[in-house]
């Protein structure tokens, strides 16, 4: 079996369905149409299959929402009685609560 150097140095350029090693025991047991293991090997196959698969895109969703802490910063104290508020957190929480208290235009 003879190693195609090139072919292997350039095969990241090219699509995986169209790279053959010459030789190997998979493209020997694909160019056989008989061979037991060929429907199974190429079946739902992008990487070993004679053509390429259509690419196909996400739909891009992003949703955003503020806080609500952020939004009413009033309510801290109520949800510390029934949820852990990491104290750096809670103290951030106070600092904006400050600042909307003496400008009330920074408010929702």
């Amino acid at each position: 079996m003879k190693l195609d150097w090139a072919a292997i140095a350039t095969s990241k350029d090219n699509p995986p369905n169209e790279f053959r090693l010459e030789g190997g025991f998979l493209e020997t047991v694909i160019a056989t149409p008989k061979h037991p293991a060929r429907s199974h090997l190429l079946w739902q196959n992008a990487f070993l299959g004679s053509r390429g698969r259509a690419s196909i895109r996400a739909k891009q969703y992003s949703a955003g929402e503020n806080s609500p802490l952020y939004l009413f910063p009033e309510m801290l104290d109520e949800v510390l009685k029934y949820v852990k508020v990491p104290k750096r957190l809670a103290d951030g929480y106070r600092e904006h609560r400050r600042e909307i208290m003496a400008d009330p235009s920074k408010s929702r």
